[in-house]
């Protein structure tokens, strides 16, 4: 098991770059060449010059922490409330503390920093995404699996344009392996903490998470969390629910919402569609959440992002971003997540062990810091463009970070979805290969914890150390990164493997009470040996352990699950059940359940019921009608439904066929309205 990073403080400007190479998949479009100028990125001592990041202590009430900001003449504009986790039994409440004109931040946080009811005041240092220099290339519309040579790389004809050397066999993640064993991560939410992203692209717009309990457009915030219509996630940047916004334009007139789009794709653009590309989990959810805009987006943005995904759940996020100054808030909102946060590691060539890079650099647990490597086997490194930066206690690993091709915003304004997509560089799109792959991990052993915490054995496994101990070591990444060795997805998703049941048969699985009921499980575990066997019958006994063919008697009548349990030498776990059903009593079921005719008055019209029992006594019947209509020719209510037999039994297990007539000879016209219901038996039955 890998050690665990330590942390160092230095500062240093960082200069992150994400390079593209753009082509939108139309059909006849033209092929064009197109270099913009480097984007500026601002250094670490960037901050909002009016407004502060307040942690407010766990025994001050949110009204009492807005109220003493108020006679300071400052306001409250929001409030990052973080749940209790094992990091944090009390929660984090973080306030974001605007100030009056004249007064500055530096003052402030002097002023405030002797307040009891705060635990620290902080700037709102800016970070940006890794953005720099963009070229442009079309493609025709075509499946592009062979140009995403970081999930696959053999033999590929698509090379790098701008790298030293030829590719590398096997340069990759490995990934359609993985995909043999394991694709469906449906249920797990993915946050995007980054730019916006274009959410009506084809390839994404399926795995795009939209918000079930919000009504879309109705002005009203449904799910009382702050946020009016938080269909797909919010937009910190603009402070709106637009997650896309085509005018959000950086210098060279290019969407910057391009980012997340990108890394969006990389993460999970949909599998098996015909169209684009795939991502590294093509069957999940992502959550969008942008607080980065033209200029980059301030900690206080990505604070509330953070607070958002953990309220709805999202346990993998990706942070693609970097820049500014140490952040204590933006450490401790990531840690109180509760969630695997994979960040990019920087691409300005520092050793972050040195310089600093926030929020990679952080030594919280939960963060995963993903440096890039090349199609070559190699570091990033592009003399006099960019490089990867690395650092043996700061960095985790490398993943696929230089010519990645994935989703992106087509050129111009569409009245129907493009499907549009970009070659690109930078450790942004390293992070998200990692990303992927944690959400894909985190579907198939959802009993494994994601990351250490203090209350775990040492010899507890995680998620992250599932991915750290699987990576691929080779001698040019050892020494650079804690792990020494590259992402490899179907390292971790074979590397360790839950007990398997592979069989679970109870018999009888249904009868009267007192029912006697034997049970028998099979199971496997390929690496290890199961050391524990728990059975819960489900009616509240004492569970019964060290057997797989236990004996139950289920004394009263209801519907029980029984379950089993097994654990083995890793402490590893698996689970399956069976349903049990207790009854005395009979049960009915009438086929068909209902007729639905049209007829003529003074006919007569005949039809079969099947009446069945499914339970396990006999079901004694008795069939009397109801009608509403009209009076018969005689004046008296008409009795135009008949049923024979009309009263009966039935065994366990048998059916009985009923003619039905229908007589309307004496009816002159309708509407008409006839139930069949059943008669209850005894003090319960049916």
């Amino acid at each position: 098991m890998v050690s665990h990073r330590q942390n160092r403080f230095a500062f240093a400007v960082i200069l992150c770059l994400f390079i593209v190479a753009i082509f939108t998949a139309t059909g006849n479009t033209q092929v064009k060449q197109t270099i913009l100028s480097e984007v500026p990125q601002p250094g670490p001592d960037t901050y909002h010059p009016n407004r502060v990041i307040v942690r407010f202590s766990d025994v001050v009430s949110r009204e009492a922490a807005v109220t003493s900001m108020q006679r300071l003449g400052c306001s409250v504009s929001a409030i990052a409330g973080f749940r209790p986790t094992v990091s944090f039994p009390q929660g984090v409440r973080l306030g974001i503390v605007e100030l009056p004109k004249g007064m500055s931040a530096d003052s402030t946080i002097s002023m405030l920093s002797s307040d009891p009811g705060i635990l620290y005041v902080e700037r709102d240092y800016l970070r940006y995404p890794d953005q720099a220099r963009i070229k442009t290339q079309v493609f025709p519309n075509d499946v592009y699996f062979d140009r995403l040579w970081g999930l696959h790389n053999e033999n590929s004809q698509y090379k790098d344009p701008y790298l030293q050397g030829g590719p590398v066999d096997d340069a990759d993640i490995d990934a359609p392996e993985a995909w043999a064993m394991y694709t469906d991560s449906e249920e797990i939410l993915v946050a995007i903490i980054d730019t916006g992203c274009y959410i009506f692209h084809p390839d994404l717009e399926p795995n795009i998470w939209v918000n079930p309990n919000e009504i879309p457009e109705n002005g009203i915030d449904d799910d009382g969390n702050g946020y009016i219509n938080d269909i797909w996630g919010w937009d910190f940047f603009n402070n709106d629910n637009t997650v896309f916004d085509p005018e959000d334009l950086d210098s060279d007139g290019a969407f910057y919402d391009a980012h997340g789009t990108h890394v969006a794709g990389t993460v999970g653009a949909r599998g098996n569609n015909g169209i684009g590309i795939t991502g590294v989990n093509s069957n999940v959810k992502m959550m969008i959440l942008k607080f980065m805009g033209p200029g980059g987006g301030w900690d206080s943005g990505a604070i509330l992002a953070l607070n958002y995904a953990a309220e709805k759940g999202a346990k993998i996020i990706n942070c693609s971003f970097g820049g500014g100054g140490y952040s204590q808030a933006l450490k401790d909102a990531i840690e109180a997540t509760g969630a695997i946060v994979c960040c990019s590691a920087g691409n300005s060539g520092d050793n972050t062990d040195i310089v600093e890079h926030y929020p990679s650099r952080y030594d919280s647990e939960n963060i995963i810091s993903v440096a890039a490597m090349s199609q070559n086997e190699m570091p990033c490194n592009y003399p006099s463009w960019w490089s990867t930066c690395y650092g043996a206690t700061t960095v985790d690993l490398y993943a696929p970070g230089g010519f990645i091709l994935s989703t992106v915003p087509p050129d111009k304004p569409w009245e129907k979805p493009v499907d549009s997509y970009a070659f690109a560089w930078g450790t942004s799109t390293a992070a998200p290969h990692v990303t992927g792959a944690a959400a894909l991990l985190h579907s198939l052993y959802p009993d494994i914890l994601l990351y250490r915490t203090p209350d775990i054995a040492d010899d507890d496994l995680t998620i992250k150390d599932i991915i750290l101990n699987t990576v691929d070591v080779f001698p040019q990444y050892e020494g650079t990164v804690l792990t020494g060795g590259r992402l490899n997805l179907a390292n971790a998703l074979l590397s360790i493997r839950t007990p398997r049941i592979t069989s679970l048969e109870a018999t009888p699985i249904a009868g009267p009470p007192p029912l006697e009921v034997g049970f028998t499980a099979v199971a496997e575990d390929i690496d290890g040996e199961i050391v524990s066997v728990e059975w819960d019958f489900g009616d509240g006994s004492d569970p019964v352990t060290g057997t797989f063919e236990p004996v139950h008697v289920y004394e009263n009548n209801g519907e029980y699950t029984a379950q089993v349990t097994l654990i083995d030498n890793d402490g590893l776990e698996a689970s399956e059940s069976i349903v049990i059903v207790v009854s005395d009593l009979p049960k009915a079921v009438v086929d068909p359940s209902s007729f639905n005719r049209t007829i003529r008055a003074h006919r007569v019209v005949e039809e079969r019921l099947t009446v069945s029992n499914i339970g396990f006594t006999p079901l004694e019947f008795e069939v009397t009608s109801n009608t509403s209509g009209i009076e018969d020719s005689s004046g008296e209510p008409g009795s135009w439904i008949q049923i024979e037999p009309s009263q009966g039994t039935i065994e366990p297990g048998e059916s009985m066929d009923l003619d039905v007539t229908f007589n309307l000879e004496e009816v002159e016209s309708g509407p008409l309205e006839g139930a069949i219901v059943p008669k209850k038996q005894r003090s319960e039955g049916a």
